[in-house]
């Protein structure tokens, strides 16, 4: 991002807000969209500099990150430190709280213009590709040297949205969590205006290049707004109950699928005839869902286990319990039954048995204990497995709900 689309993100956020906290960010807007560049302005930066201090004399406060053991490292500068990332939203949460409790706001604005620097980096499709692949694209080709400096130099004008500020979780640890799943899932879906960008820059055509880099502005900015509107509310001391929490909504940490998948798991559609129609899950309750999509090896005449799953990291505590609804998605191609299983720490914890291709879909209610780890498989029972069959098990509205 350049440091215009920066402002414009931190700037719709603001707008995405219910009216009392748009009241209150806009007192201190000028703070919040000049912090939005901070990271890059004081890039590198850990130690006292003459010219960063002309800019803000506190810059410190809000770009370099102090570990436990003393350690500073720039907000920039990630490389090398174990749970940097982490860290710094950690402090930068604590930090907003803290200031918004107390009344300072205009210091609130500008730890949450970091914040919503840092998430709009990870939206950036110039992030998100290796530039060695770009130059294979357009290798020997007119263009060369674009990708990066190119793509991160697009304004674009954020569109209208009827979206607004969502509470994403009841504390700051399960914030922090979300938050890392929820930045995770941006990425994955920015990168899909990679192939929209090559197409503007072959083509010329510089207004494909800049709706696309404002479709993603926006969804930094929805993102951002979410977080403030969330760290308020956390600050006011405000108590709601969180809605289950959707794992359609980020990326696990691990995945295994047959290449057929793109070797990845499906969300809220299933493979067709062909990939300009696919399927929406139906588990055979001709109702609407969210859901997981998977598919086990179909490698054919193998003699291990059929099988695909789906693994995420989950804060120890923090969720009672697992629901799903679970079967074989109707109107795709299903030779076989499978089993539905969850592992909570690797350990097998729940099995649905075989269900067929006919069969009604199967509820899973699975209490979580203090499980550090939940893995979604998918198996074929099959002794002779090393026949190739076709099955499309769907994860129907996955949830995790809170303690």
């Amino acid at each position: 991002m350049n440091s215009i689309m920066h402002e414009r993100i931190a700037n719709a956020a603001v707008a995405l807000l219910p009216e009392k906290e748009q009241a209150i960010w806009s007192g201190v807007r000028k703070e919040l969209l000049d912090a939005s560049n901070y990271p890059d302005l004081f890039f590198g930066l850990v130690e006292a500099d003459e010219v960063a201090e002309k800019r803000d004399p506190e810059w410190m406060k809000y770009v370099v990150i102090s570990m436990p053991d003393g350690k500073k490292f720039n907000c920039h500068r990630l490389e090398g430190i174990p749970n940097a990332e982490e860290r710094m939203f950690a402090c930068w949460f604590q930090e907003t709280l803290e200031a918004v409790r107390s009344g300072n706001f205009s210091c609130a604005a500008k730890f949450l213009g970091c914040i919503s620097h840092v998430i709009a980096d990870h939206g950036q499709p110039a992030h998100l590709l290796d530039e060695k692949i770009a130059s294979d694209l357009f290798l020997q080709g007119p263009l060369c040297g674009i990708f990066h400096s190119m793509i991160e130099s697009l304004s674009g004008e954020i569109p209208e949205t009827d979206s607004r500020a969502s509470l994403l979780a009841p504390s700051p640890e399960a914030l922090l969590w979300v938050v890392s799943g929820k930045i995770r899932q941006l990425g994955k879906r920015e990168r899909a205006e990679i192939p929209v960008l090559f197409h503007g820059l072959e083509a010329q055509d510089e207004r494909i290049c800049r709706e696309s880099a404002g479709r993603t502005a926006l969804h930094c900015a929805e993102l951002t707004a979410d977080v403030m509107h969330t760290l308020y509310s956390l600050a006011a001391g405000l108590r709601w109950t969180p809605a289950p929490f959707d794992l359609c909504s980020i990326v696990p940490d691990s995945v295994l699928c047959d290449p057929y998948l793109n070797r990845d798991i499906m969300i809220d559609r299933v493979p067709g005839r062909d990939i300009r129609h696919p399927l929406l899950p139906d588990p055979g309750d001709g109702r609407k869902h969210r859901a997981i999509a998977m598919l086990p090896n179909l490698e054919p005449f193998i003699h291990t286990t059929r099988e695909t799953w789906a693994e995420y990291r989950i804060p120890s505590g923090m969720f009672s319990r697992f629901t799903a609804l679970v079967g074989l998605c109707r109107g795709a191609r299903n030779e076989e039954g499978l089993a539905f299983e969850v592992l909570l720490d690797g350990v097998p914890a729940y099995s649905s048995g075989k269900v067929g291709p006919d069969a009604p879909p199967v509820f899973v209610d699975l209490p979580l204990g203090n499980a550090s780890t939940l893995r979604l498989r998918a198996v074929d029972l099959r002794e002779d497995a090393y026949r190739t069959k076709f099955y499309s098990p769907i994860w129907c509205d996955p949830c995790l709900h809170w303690r």
